[in-house]
This record gives structure tokens, C-alpha cells and sequence, in this order.
């Protein structure tokens, strides 16, 4: 499935789930290096958010398999490879940016490995 029709379909379930505030689309299919069995990796963060009744409620909504995980522990770690979904708390996306830029500038791009 091609990525900006990818990206509408999520976004679309998403919203619909409600509690989502935040949605990136990492992994392969935000690479741009899919294959026909490669699943869908979605980051979330947002209110209650039962990773595992999403990714059933979005592999039936988009008919590929979908992987959530939820963000809420660190969020800075997704930022750099991947790709928006549905936004729609601005203020949690600038913490997870300055969480980001305050891990890279303790530890470099690498996380300190």
C-alpha cells in the first residue's frame, strides 16, 4: 500500500479510536522499504491507551497487521525515523521534540552506545 494512502487510512482509524493524540508510522513502511509481508509499525501516544485492542482495532480497520507501541516511556527515541500520522494535541508532540533534543544532547543520536 503506498505511504500517503497508508498514512490516511491510519489516520482516519485513529481518530476514530479517539484516544489517540499522537500517531508515527515507523519501521519499513515509514522507510520506504516494505516488502508485501511486512507489517505496519504505528508509535502512539495519548488517554488509556490499550496498545494491543489498537493494533486489533487497526489490522481490521487497514487489513495488514499493525504493531502499536505506546510512547509513553520514551518518547524521543521514535522521532527521528518516523513519520507523522494524526496529531491532535500539540502540546504532547513539543514535549516528545524537547524530550528528544534533551536525550540527544546528553548522550548523542547514538543513546550514549
Amino acid at each position: 500500500m503506498e505511504s500517503a494512502l497508508l498514512r490516511t487510512r491510519l489516520a482516519r482509524a485513529l481518530e476514530a479510536h479517539g484516544d489517540v493524540e499522537l500517531a508515527l508510522l515507523f519501521g519499513s513502511r515509514a522507510r520506504g522499504d516494505a516488502g508485501p509481508s511486512s507489517d505496519i509499525d504505528v508509535a502512539v501516544i495519548g488517554r488509556s491507551i490499550d496498545a494491543i485492542g489498537l493494533a486489533i482495532e487497526l489490522t481490521d480497520a487497514i487489513g495488514i497487521p499493525v504493531d502499536v507501541v505506546d510512547l509513553s516511556g520514551d518518547p524521543g527515541r521514535f522521532l527521528a525515523r518516523s513519520l507523522m500520522v494524526l496529531e491532535t494535541d500539540l502540546p504532547a508532540h513539543r514535549a516528545m521534540q524537547r524530550a528528544f533534543i534533551r536525550r540527544v544532547a546528553a548522550r548523542g543520536l547514538s543513546g550514549g552506545r
